[in-house]
This record gives structure tokens, sequence and C-alpha cells, in this order.
């Protein structure tokens, strides 16, 4: 058999010929990808040493070989929808592993091979996995292989990632606390069952982890410990985009346009472009500081010698990215081009990255800087005076709460839509975000996104004073245990600080609109019901169903924290049947930015007047009385804390503040509330001191560091994390 040469397209391994049928074509396509495929290769080395008589002596080891050509962890067809064939397509995999067995150089392993078929029936999902059932088959008969056979070492040939788990967890029950696990991937693979991708490949680490489906992982051995595992090849430049525009803008002038229509729309997509390019290297400029800025595509030969610009020169020329397709883009579309980016879209991206710039991590503040930033935000703000964009007035905690699931939100400038029809998995690329808590339990929600008890502390109350727990007091209660000796259920006697006053009550509207509580109502229709977060502090009361303790079902995922997330999330989303599905956008850029963005520039010039304004009319949006202005800085931050809060500004606000050590100290540490339920139904309310994680921060953590092979490939980059 001859190996195949040229150069394939990653996509064109799914483009089936012959009705579908395998032709040389298609096999040596396959062949071209064995690259990729080996990523799924799995080489564990687990070494015992033995001692006798104090001689240590190395123990002579068994490895096999183990061709595991798993596919249906796979789901291809969500993917890639043109797919005329999708479940043959799926059967790659499978092809994938024999082809690496058969390339793989002979030795004198003992070599297995798992029994899978090939038969397609109907796929079903059944409890979020799909071919759930059959996987469990797959998964107990490569086990028994193993077992049987006993190795100390594994050489695994596979199809998906799910091929992994198995022989992971077989040698982490073998070798207990000496084995780690290195999983080098684009992704992750930390998916659960119940999140809207069902293909069991992207749960492959979290059931190695021991979470996850209970029928498969009731088949496996052993569990890996989450501080014994480390991903690697997450994060990288991402320079794809970048790529993608460059060739654009290189080449949309070879494009033919001779009427209006075809010259306004050839201008529309320059400006696009323009706009794209912007944004992309604005994400880089958040993390990196200096980047390369790479305004050419490269020819595949050619020798890299780009160095990191200097940081000012990085934002500028995104700054002029941004005026050049302000000036091709309209404020507006019609329906059928709705989402586009928009000059109000430009004019935002370089808006943000202007105030960036003037703050104290990118570089020297001053007036110049800080005036410069001041008028960018202000363009923003003028298409809204010209009626392009508006803050909706709302009256209640729901109308507020509904902006954020409202893609048509007339104060939004830019948004990742939502939309169904491009995948079924369309939430994936636009929502990061799961539903919060079902009708039983945390199961249903994954309960990752969690407020602390240290931010549901910073909202007001609704008169505009600040929040404190007030009426603390020790109280004696029981707290379930279980016994180390006979595995039962005991009370033992606890002091707690605690009150009895409910904090949730009379706080500011946005804390009922972003936060789930012990208490707060949740769902849709007949599964509308109080979320149930308390603890049983007394023998004989049941934890809440959202609780971390409620002992039926699955519970593990529960909130730790004492909270779920509200903000985002449509009560009315049904993920489970479907019938109601979320169109929630994403929205990068929205006015109540750049009214806080403008505030802070007229603090930092010394118009605290004007900052005042502009701070109010957020705060009047929300029913709250007017700030006074007295401590300005203060009220300015509370406001974009809180207004921003869970849209992922904070964290570069801190950082651009230089301020991430603050953030970082022992005393705002993450924390959590507990509430007891005693038999009267009397709650108590903790103030908790007890830190849910310990999190340090050094200086040279204020940028991300250049990934190590991009300074492999390139001598002339710089891979300086910080700099003064």
């Amino acid at each position: 058999m001859r190996k195949p040469s040229g150069n394939y397209k990653f996509a064109d391994r799914f483009r089936y010929r012959n009705n579908g049928i395998y032709n040389n074509d298609i096999m040596k396509k396959w062949l071209s990808l064995i690259i990729l495929l080996a990523v799924n290769v799995i080489s564990i080395n687990a070494q015992q040493k033995n001692s006798i008589n104090n001689q240590s002596m190395e123990k002579k080891t068994k490895t096999i070989r183990l061709i595991y050509p798993q596919w249906q962890g796979g789901d291809i067809a969500r993917w890639i929808t043109e797919i005329k064939d999708p479940e043959a397509a799926s059967k790659g995999y499978f092809l994938g592993a024999e082809l690496l067995n058969f390339l793989a150089p002979d030795s004198s392993q003992e070599t297995l091979t798992v029994p899978i078929s090939t038969e397609i029936t109907e796929r079903r999902k059944k409890d979020g996995v799909l071919d759930r059932d059959i996987i469990v088959k797959q998964t107990k008969a490569a086990l028994d292989l193993l077992r049987i056979s006993d190795p100390d070492k594994i050489v695994t040939l596979g199809g998906e990632c799910s091929v992994s788990v198995v022989p992971f967890t077989y040698l982490a029950e073998k070798y207990k606390d000496d084995v780690a696990m290195i999983w080098i991937d684009a992704h992750p693979d930390i998916t659960l069952p119940g999140d809207m991708y069902s293909g069991f490949h992207a749960m492959a680490v979290t059931a190695c982890m021991g979470k996850g489906d209970k029928e498969i992982l009731s088949k496996l051995p052993a569990q890996i410990a989450p501080s014994k595992i480390l991903l690697v090849g997450l994060r990288d430049w991402d320079y794809n985009g970048i790529k993608k525009t460059n060739q654009l803008l290189e080449r949309i002038d070879d494009v033919p346009a001779t009427s209006n229509d075809d010259i306004e729309k050839k201008e529309q997509i320059t400006g696009q472009a323009y706009f794209l390019r912007a944004f992309f290297y604005h994400q880089l400029y958040s993390l990196y500081g200096r980047i390369p800025l790479v305004y050419h595509t490269f020819d595949m030969n050619a020798e890299w010698t780009e160095t990191r610009a200097d940081m000012d020169e990085v934002a500028d020329s995104i700054v002029a990215d941004c005026n050049r397709a302000a000036q091709l883009l309209p404020t507006e579309y019609s329906s059928n081009d709705f989402g586009r980016a928009t000059k109000g879209a430009a004019l935002a991206v370089k808006a943000r990255t202007l105030l960036y710039k003037a703050s104290p991590l990118f570089g020297t503040s001053s007036t110049e800087r800080w005036k410069e930033a001041s008028d960018a935000q202000m363009e923003v703000i003028e298409l809204a005076n010209q009626g392009i964009y508006s803050l909706p007035s709302v009256s209640n905690y729901e109308e507020y709460a509904a902006l954020f699931c409202n893609a048509e939100n007339p104060e939004i400038i830019f948004e990742k839509l939502y939309d169904s029809s491009i995948s079924s998995t369309a939430y994936s690329a636009s929502y990061p975000m799961s539903s919060p808590p079902g009708a039983y339990n945390g199961y249903n929600g994954w309960g990752v996104w969690l407020p602390t008890y240290n931010i549901t502390n910073v909202y007001q109350k609704a008169d505009g004073t600040d929040f404190s727990m007030s009426g603390l007091k020790n109280y004696n209660i029981q707290i379930p245990s279980i016994d180390d000796t006979t595995g039962e259920i005991v009370y033992k006697d606890s002091t707690i600080v605690a009150t009895e006053i409910n904090p949730y009550d009379n706080r500011e509207m946005r804390f009922y609109a972003n936060i789930l509580y012990d208490g707060s109502l949740w769902g849709y229709g007949d599964d509308n019901h109080a979320v149930q977060i308390y603890e049983s502090g007394q023998e004989g009361v049941i934890s809440g169903e959202q609780s971390p303790t409620y002992t039926s079902g699955e519970y593990w995922n529960a909130t730790q924290t004492g909270y779920y997330l509200r903000k985002f999330m449509n009560a009315n989303y049904n993920q489970w049947d479907e019938t109601i599905m979320d169109n929630t956008p994403w929205i990068f850029f929205r006015l109540a930015e750049f009214y806080l963005n403008y505030a802070e520039c007229q603090i930092e010039l010394g118009n605290n007047a004007e900052a005042l304004k502009y701070i109010n009319l957020i705060r009047k949006r929300v029913n709250l009385p007017d700030a006074s202005g007295i401590n300005i800085r203060e009220e300015y931050e509370y406001e974009r804390k809180v207004e921003l809060m869970f849209e992922g500004q904070r964290f570069f606000d801190l950082r651009r503040w230089k301020r991430m050590e603050e953030a970082y100290s022992t005393a705002n540490l993450p924390t959590a509330m507990k509430v007891y339920k005693l038999l009267d139904g009397t709650l108590l309310y903790t103030h908790s001191t007890t830190i849910l994680q310990k999190r340090s921060f050094r200086e040279a953590m204020y940028w991300m560091p250049v990934p190590r092979y991009e300074l492999n490939k390139c001598p002339n980059l710089d891979g300086r994390p910080y700099e003064d």
C-alpha cells in the first residue's frame, strides 16, 4: 500500500464521491490525516520499583498494543452539515484506528482489538449521551480485555478521544496515586451529559475524573483527581481570523463590481473585514499587550521574521482599522443582514481600545490619552443621541433581565447571535452558559457559573444604601455527616454565625435579575418553582433539591457558593425536550458600557459633574436614587461592577487598573452562603468566612505568556510576559 502524497484540506475527508462508496481518493485523504488522528494515540508509561533486601531492581513490564476503533463517541454530522451520509462518515474513526495499526511498526507486543461493530443502526441519545448503551457495552469489552491481559503499559491506537477513558482509568486503578494524565488537545473534553453536544468524545476527561453518565462510570475501575490532570494546547495566538481578513482585503479588489448595488455590497464586505481584523487584534491586545502586527498573508515557505510591536503601535493600528471600517459600514442593516458589524460596532472596538490605552497597565496615563479615549466614547454615544441605540426603560427586575435574552434589545451595539439554522449546536458558538437549576437538583443546571457570597453582598438595597448582613449571632444546630464506621448519616451539634433576617429582601433590581438564591422563583409553566438551596440544620429536615447535600438523584455538581446565575438565562428555555429553544445572544458591546467608559474618562480629566450625569443615567434605568458624587470614583466603580457583572469586563478592568493583587487578596477570596433550615421552617443565613478556593496573583500574570511553540518557530519574538 502506497503512502499518499500531496496536500489535502481538513474538510475534504468528509466529501464523499460515487454515492458515498469508499474509493482510492477517499483512502488517500484519510491517510493524509494520520497526523491528526495521532492525537488519539495514548502512551502511558507507568513504572514501579520494588525494593528487595534494600536493593532496587527494575520490574519487568508488559506492554500491549490496544486497537480501539470506537466511532460511536463522535458526532460528525453536528459539525459538518454538508455531509451527505453522516453516519458513514462517522465510521472514519474506525478506519483511522485500523490505519494507525497498519502504519505502526511491527513489534513483539501483544495486540488486542476491542470488538467494535460498524453496523449503522438508528443513533439514539440516552441520558444526554449519543449511543450511550453501545458505548457502555464497548467500555466493558475493552476493560475485560485489559484485565485478562494485565499489562503494565498500553499503547492505544484509537478512533475518537473517548478511547482514552478505559486505558487511563485502568492504569489509575493499577498504579493508584502514581498516575497523572497529560491531555494534549485543542479541546479540554470536559463537557457533561445533558450539555447540548451529546458526543461522548467531548466527555472523555470528565469521565476520567469520575463525572458524567452513571452507567458508563459504573464500568470504569478508577478515576483520576483533577489535580493530576494537565491540559495542554488549549490556547494560542489564534491568528486564523486575522489571516482570513488579510486574504479578503488582498483579493477583494479583483472582484468585479459594476452596479451601484455591487459597489455598495463590496464596500460593506470590506468594512466588515476591517472591523473583524480590529476586533481580533483587540482581543489579543487585551491579553498579550504587545503582539506581532501582520497585515499580509505569508507564503507557506516564508520565514517568519515578525516581532512584537510596541504597545501604542498595536492600539493605534486597531484604531486605524476601526476608522476605515466606520467609513464603509452602515449604521443599520435590513432584517436579512441583522447581526452584521455596523459603524457603531467599529466605533465600539475603537472606544474600548483607547480606554485600555489610557489605563495604567497599557502605558503611562496622561491627559492626552484620556481625552482621546473620551472622544472615542462620545462617538458611540452620539449614535445613541441620533436614535440608533437607546437604554430601554424597565419597571421591574423581570423586564431588566429580559433585556439580556433579547437579540433585538436596542441597547446592543454588537452581539453574537444564536442561530439554530447554522447548527443544532449553535448554542456552543454563541452562548457560553447552560441553563440554571432544573426541577430537581444541580444536575440539570451544571452548577459551574456561580456567583459568590462576596459578590452578592455588593448589591445595594432598593433605597441605594449599602447592604450588610445584620442580626448575626451564634446558633446551635445539627449538621448531618457520614459515620466513618457504619456509613450512616449522623447529626452532629455545631455552632454557626448566622441571622434569621432574610438578606435577599429589599435589594436593588439588578440583584434579582442577576442572581438565583434560596427561595427565588424559576422555571416555566408548571415547572415554575422556588429554588431550594438550603441545608439540613436539624434532624428530620431534608436538604433542598438544588443544594450540594441533597440525597436523591444527581447532586454532585450543584452550587458550592449557595447561589446560581440568573443573568442571560431564559426561564422559558427547556433544554431537555427542546420544545422551547433558547435564542439568547452573547453581547460584546452595549450602550451602558460606553456611558460608563465616558464617565471614567471624565473622572480622570477632573470633570466630575459630567461623569455623574452618565453614572446616574445607569442608576435611573434601574430605579435607584442618583449617586451623590461625594465619592465619585467609588460610586462609579460600583455602577460598573454591578451593571456589567458577569459580562466578562471585571477581569479586564482590574488588569488595566493594575489592581489584580487587590482582587486576589485574602479578604477578596471567594466564600459561600449556606442557608440552614430547621424543623419549624426557620431559615438561618450564615456569614461565611470559609474560603472556597485559594488563589494567588503575581505581577507577571498581568499578561498572558507567549506560547512556547510560537517562540520556537520565530526567533525574533521575545517572551517577556510583563513590562513596566
